[in-house]
């Protein structure tokens, strides 16, 4: 309980020393004592009383940090430090316990904690993992000496929580997440720390993150506590915010992919790091599981150290099923990467809609202007590629129309992607496989010659590759129930009503046999 005595002591202290007179009112907080100042309803201003044995140094280093980001983005939305009449920002003061205290003020960001409002929309998810990133950003150059220290939210010191995981009491989620703290001895922590180093927030909790509801739909008012800030690569920052945002969420992969792309489109992110996302993500939730269960045996009656504890393990027991390759594919699309690095690099060939001008007839694409849609790939042997789901004009056979005519309906958007290269050059499976159908689709605007193969995941999960547009006297030696290895050459390039492409489609269930009005055909 907080005693009026303590009030009182409090209030004094602040109209001496700021000039502020109003309620007090006591925060939530793990160590510190948080007082919010409200002045006719609404909070001006937080006092923050640091724990008995603080280091005057930790202060200083979030006084410092906030002064750094309003002098180089100032117009981010994090609190501001209010100084003291004699233009101190932080004060050693003596409270009524006889203990010595570090107090500081800071101005108030008006909103609700995240956590305290639902739903998160994704458009809400991407501002925040903007604004995250855009802090990160703002603090590259700050340091200070207080950043090197031990503690036990440190990202690159997670070990202390591998050894006390026996405080989880769930078997499936406790397996999984020695998993991945195995990963992150086998795997992460070497490339971690082969990383630049920089000041990062790190702490992007859905406590420390206020929102601003709205009927036009929420807003991020803010960023609070700097308390937890380290000099650590950046990605750590990201894996960290992460590991709250998929808490209580119906879709989290939408929310992480929302969250990954709004950071790296403040501050970009290389393949290497969009790797390290997911299991950083795992481990941080793991040391917070095993962290939560410690404080709950130990202080039973504490809602607040126990704050995410249920939602968390709700989310690893939902995750017991992702695969961490699949999400690392997903999230390196959502900050603008390709899937893999293979083609990263490679130049376009759009034949969308803004970008062609043909067909001429938008109604009838003409066999030679099919042979004609794609010249820049046949300029030499660079590899050109065509987006998934690029608007084209180009699909007007009987086969692709929705309704009577061209005119009142049609497919219009490309439902694969194209590799645009010279005749004869070699198709290899990129998987192991077995094919499904090796056929030659040779009516206009068709796949030519078109090969499928059946893949199975480790988990025993089929799934299907489509190559169109093949040579079809190259895969004429092919049939059904054939198996392939990983890397083997099935096919060459050269078929269909375009010569210098080879199509790529990736399905969950074969294509229909041929011969019937499927949409999954064609340019």
């Amino acid at each position: 309980m907080w005693s009026d005595q303590e009030i009182g002591f409090w209030k004094e202290y602040l109209q001496a020393h700021h000039g502020l007179d109003g309620e007090l009112e006591r925060l939530d907080g793990e160590f510190d004592l948080n007082i919010a100042v409200r002045v006719d309803g609404r909070i001006d201003a937080v006092l923050k009383v640091m724990r008995v044995g603080c280091d005057f140094g930790l202060v200083g280093m979030q006084v410092e940090a906030l002064d750094h980001l309003a002098a180089t983005m100032p117009d981010l939305p994090v609190p501001r430090v209010i100084r003291r009449h004699d233009g101190a920002a932080a004060a050693a003061v003596t409270d009524l316990s006889g203990d010595g205290r570090i107090a500081w003020v800071i101005s108030a960001i008006d909103g609700l904690p995240l956590g305290a409002m639902r739903p998160h929309p994704a458009a809400l998810v991407h501002e925040i993992g903007h604004t995250l990133g855009r802090m990160t950003a703002g603090l590259e150059g700050f340091d200070h000496a207080a950043l090197t220290r031990d503690f036990k939210w440190h990202p690159l010191q997670p070990h202390w929580a591998f050894t006390e995981v026996s405080e989880i009491l769930y078997e499936d989620v406790k397996s999984l997440i020695n998993t991945y703290f195995q990963i992150f001895e086998d795997e992460i922590e070497s490339e971690l720390l082969n990383l630049e180093y920089q000041t990062i927030h790190c702490d992007g909790n859905d406590y420390n993150l206020l929102v601003s509801p709205s009927l036009d739909g929420p807003s991020l008012a803010g960023v609070i506590d700097f308390g937890d800030m380290v000099r650590a690569p950046a990605v750590c920052d990201l894996a960290t915010a992460a590991a709250y945002m998929v808490l209580d969420k119906p879709r989290p992969m939408e929310a992480l992919a929302a969250l990954v792309e709004g950071y790296a489109a403040a501050r970009p992110m290389t393949a290497q790091e969009i790797e390290m996302i997911f299991p950083l993500m795992m481990v941080r939730l793991g040391v917070s599981l095993v962290n939560s269960s410690i404080m709950a045996r130990e202080h039973p009656d504490d809602p607040y150290v126990t704050v995410s504890q249920a939602p968390a393990l709700a989310f690893l027991q939902q995750a017991l099923g992702w695969d961490r390759r699949e999400v690392s594919m997903r999230l390196r699309v959502a900050a603008g990467l390709g899937i893999t690095d293979a083609l990263g690099d490679a130049p376009v060939c759009s034949i969308a809609v803004g970008d062609s001008v043909l067909p001429t007839d938008p109604t009838n694409l003409t066999l030679d202007e099919c042979d004609r849609l794609v010249p820049a790939a046949l300029d030499g042997n660079a590899v050109h590629v065509g987006h998934y789901l690029e608007p084209r004009l180009v699909y007007t056979t009987e086969g692709y129309l929705t309704a009577p005519t061209a005119v009142e309906g049609r497919r219009t958007m490309h439902i694969g992607i194209d590799l645009f290269a010279l005749d004869g050059r070699p198709v290899h499976a990129p998987l192991e496989g077995e094919v499904v159908t090796a056929i030659d689709r040779a009516n206009p605007q068709d796949y030519g010659g078109t090969v499928v193969l059946r893949h199975t995941t480790d988990d025993g999960d089929a799934f299907f590759t489509l190559y169109g547009h093949l040579d079809p006297a190259s895969i004429a030696g092919l049939k059904t129930g054939d198996r392939l290895g990983s890397g083997t050459l099935f096919a060459t390039r050269g078929g269909g009503c375009r010569r210098s492409r080879l199509f790529l489609g990736a399905l969950s269930e074969p294509c229909r046999p041929a011969g019937t009005r499927a949409r999954q055909t064609g340019l």
